[in-house]
């Protein structure tokens, strides 16, 4: 961790500040937060990992397989909407290109920093949790909701799964027809 300390490049502002000075400084954190909310957790772990899973099942499960059947819902209008958010918003002349004030070439930065340091843990919710020391906090409906989610979608997940494949060599052995 880097520990910076306030100085005259670095400062602190606090409520006590002038009531500008400390408008601007949450105006600039809102701003930050903002920035982090739609391109990490909104456009990438959304909209661009739904994405990659959707193209990927499309292209190498069958109609078929029990994998496509559980998962081609979730994905019905994800190539659509990535398609229209491409062109109106992140596109060169896009709405979050030219009107957020990370503008295109800071938003591919922010993305590039992003995706550098995803992991699979983070995009686990149990695991997630835990790494940002969350387990504890009291009546936290996010994290005591989504587990029990998690847990409902796992179980039905499991269970369905169970049925076509029993054991570990039915997943080895399982193939597709190579695509023309």
């Amino acid at each position: 961790m880097i520990c910076v300390l306030p100085g005259y490049d670095n400062p602190i502002f606090l409520p006590t500040d002038s009531e500008y000075t400390w408008l601007l400084a949450k105006i600039f954190v809102r701003n930050a937060a903002f920035a982090e909310h739609e391109l990490n957790f909104h456009l990438l772990r959304t909209h661009l990992l739904a994405e990659m899973f959707a193209v990927s099942t499309l292209c190498s499960l069958p109609m078929v397989h029990p994998l496509n059947k559980l998962l081609i819902s979730h994905f019905r209008y994800t190539l659509q909407i990535n398609t229209l958010a491409r062109q109106t918003l992140i596109s060169e002349n896009g709405v979050i290109t030219e009107n957020a004030s990370v503008g295109g070439s800071g938003m591919m930065e922010f993305l590039k920093k992003v995706v550098a340091s995803l992991t699979y843990s983070s995009l686990c919710m149990p695991e997630d949790i835990t790494a940002r020391g969350l387990e504890s906090i009291p009546n936290f409906l996010y994290r005591d909701d989504g587990l029990r989610l998690r847990d409902i979608i796992h179980r039905f997940v499991h269970n369905v799964i169970g049925h076509y494949y029993t054991c570990d060599s039915d997943v080895q052995n399982d193939s597709r027809p190579d695509l023309p």
